[in-house]
């Protein structure tokens, strides 16, 4: 890994002047401790901060001695693939058996991992990379966008001018939609998507990440610098949809979904990760630093704080009487209360659990479902599913198509967003398009051919429950013209309305041709409270539009993008990540979890699939 990062990015370290954690003014956020000469409120205070000031300093100074026993393990690291071997470093302090990096490994790290296999901007490493100087106890870690954070080594804090500017990569927006989503092809078209330069951000706050809170701590060693490895994994590897796991041996960069499940089977990096011996028991040491390490990341990244009357992960843990066993030492109980705090306490949907601990093995969860199963709104979502699955049967026994049309009125169904790797500027889409990209360039085409007889347009999303960002932008901005999605950082404050154009009659360009809007045609979309997440996403924004008429039955919502997240201990879980979806009404941001309210209710299934008949009742609106 060494060889392979010293080609993408070189960091020096140099002294300069930089400025700290405990500088300036920095606003509080939800999962974040801001510190402020202006809080200093009496000569008191002032002097028990400069006490604890003086204590920090001492420890540091203690780290930087001969007395800190560091540990190097050379350990093997399989990036998404086991066939991608490389080795990185870990370092253990003073016997234990939390695995440091050391900084300056770690940005080269960040540097390959997300700016070469993260990044929207193809084979370009300069779209995110990051070097690191040092002066005393400050690191600061610099994009090449001029973007930085500060590491305080004295004070255990992080400190981010821009916490979202620091982790766009490319040619992303703040909160971008399309994340991880090449939009333009090789020679550098745009292809089926267009980001408006109408697009409304408002940055987010500086911030500190005070992880003394949280009793994690970082340790300087002379002019080495160490960070917990899950610490830099939770900031700064997570937001990307991806994670490091640890299991003792080795090393593994991959999404939570790309490792697998007992379920339906593991990747080969899943099978490597469960192949050293499972014992059940954690220590007291990686227990306790897990807990506290979850509640930092849960804090951070979790969208819902405020819907859920969460004010931190700790006091969650401890309401719920979950705290005790967390910190214990019995994995399998640790991975059950888990898996009882995603389906009893949070509850929404996103939210999953995934995958138990190492420790516990590949099959310890396989009984966690008898009592709660995936929660009341999961349970109930799947009975309601099979009551449309029903109703759909009595009139399509072999499947509703994608696109049909009976009589007047156009029927365009799919019950997830899908953004396929297919090339359809090579080849154009036909009836049968295995991807909501396809599917809708295919109907658009057909509903204004010359001579269509379509007047009514219905958009089938009763039976969605979300899928790819992408796909749900292309479908709004194929109906509306000029799609507007808004996203906010409730942790850093950070919004945007990010407007898109799609390109559905794949000539690259965006233009009026590409949209059912505009052209006489009366505009429909179909929802039930199975419909969630991008499922919810498109008829929230349809309704706000004012131009597309909402029936059915109130969408079930879901308003954060899924998010893998893993504890040091290597449970894996799925939470609401912090970019939450919204809409604006006189300049405000609502989000969107309650779901879109109908126009016109239609309260028996059997008519949401009886066409003949729901063309009547569309019919009798106007």
């Amino acid at each position: 890994m060494k060889r392979v990062l010293a080609i993408l990015i070189t960091v020096v370290f140099v002294t300069a002047a930089i400025s700290g954690c405990n500088t300036g003014t920095v606003n509080n956020n939800a999962g974040t401790t801001a510190v402020s000469s202006e809080t200093e409120n009496s000569a008191e205070e002032a002097s028990v901060a400069t006490e604890i000031t003086e204590d920090k300093k001492e420890e540091s100074a203690e780290s930087t001695g001969e007395s800190l026993g560091i540990e190097e393990k050379d350990t093997p690291l399989y990036i998404f693939t086991m066939n991608s071997k490389e080795s990185m470093p870990l370092y253990f302090i003073n016997g234990s058996e939390i695995p440091h990096v050391d900084i300056e490994d770690f940005a080269g790290f960040m540097s390959f991992i997300i700016g070469v296999n993260a990044a929207p901007v193809s084979d370009d490493t300069k779209s995110y990379s990051v070097t690191a100087k040092a002066d005393g106890d400050i690191v600061t870690l610099t994009r090449e966008d001029g973007y930085y954070m500060n590491i305080d080594f004295a004070n255990d804090c992080f400190h981010f001018e821009d916490y979202d500017q620091f982790m766009r990569v490319g040619e992303e927006s703040v909160l971008d939609l399309a994340i991880n989503t090449n939009l333009k092809s090789k020679d550098g078209k745009e292809e089926y998507l267009h980001r408006s330069a109408e697009t409304d951000v408002r940055m987010g706050n500086e911030i500190d990440i005070d992880l003394s809170k949280y009793d994690i701590d970082l340790v300087r060693d002379g002019e080495k610098y160490y960070v917990p490895l899950q610490t830099v994994s939770d900031i700064f590897i997570t937001p990307r949809n991806f994670n490091i796991l640890y299991n003792g041996e080795n090393l593994y960069v991959s999404s939570v979904s790309g490792i697998g499940n007992v379920k339906n089977g593991f990747s080969d990096l899943g099978e490597s990760y469960y192949s050293v011996e499972s014992t059940g028991k954690i220590s007291e040491e990686l227990a306790k630093f897990s807990y506290n390490e979850f509640c930092l990341l849960f804090d951070q990244l979790y969208g819902l704080k405020e819907t859920h009357a969460i004010d931190n992960f700790d006091t969650l843990a401890k309401n719920t009487g979950a705290k005790e066993i967390l910190l214990g030492t019995d994995a399998r109980e640790i991975d059950r209360i888990y898996y009882n705090i995603i389906y009893r306490f949070l509850d929404d949907q996103h939210s999953k659990f995934m995958n138990p601990s190492y420790i516990s093995g590949a099959d310890a969860a396989k009984d966690f479902g008898e009592y709660l199963g995936e929660g009341k709104a999961r349970n109930s979502t799947g009975v309601l599913m099979a009551s449309l699955d029903d109703a759909k049967a009595k009139y399509y026994p072999e499947g509703i198509p994608g696109y049909e049309e009976i009589g007047d009125t156009a029927y365009i169904t799919f019950d997830s967003f899908i953004h396929g790797p297919y090339d359809y500027y090579t080849e154009a889409p036909g009836a049968n398009a295995e991807d909501t990209i396809g599917l809708i360039s295919y109907s658009v085409s057909q509903i204004l051919r010359e001579n269509s007889p379509v007047k009514k347009v219905v958009l089938d999303l009763s039976s969605n429950t979300g899928g790819a960002d992408t796909a749900a932008a292309y479908t709004i901005a194929a109906f509306l013209g000029e799609g507007e999605i808004s996203l906010e950082n409730p942790n850093t404050g950070a919004r945007i309305t990010q407007a898109f154009n799609a390109d559905t009659n794949l000539d690259h360009e965006f233009d009026d041709r590409d949209t059912l809007d505009g052209k006489g045609l009366k505009l429909f979309c179909l929802t039930s409270p199975v419909s969630f997440s991008c499922g919810n996403l498109v008829p929230n924004v349809f309704k706000n539009s004012g131009k597309v008429t909402i029936i059915g039955k109130q969408s079930g919502g879901g308003s954060c993008g899924a998010l893998g997240v893993t504890t040091a201990g290597g449970t894996m879980m799925r939470i609401s990540g912090s970019n939450r979806l919204s809409f604006v009404k006189n300049g405000s941001f609502y989000d969107i979890d309650q779901g879109a309210p109908v126009d016109y209710p239609i309260n028996d299934y059997d008519h949401f699939y009886d066409r003949k008949s729901l063309n009547k009742f569309l019919d009798s609106l106007y």
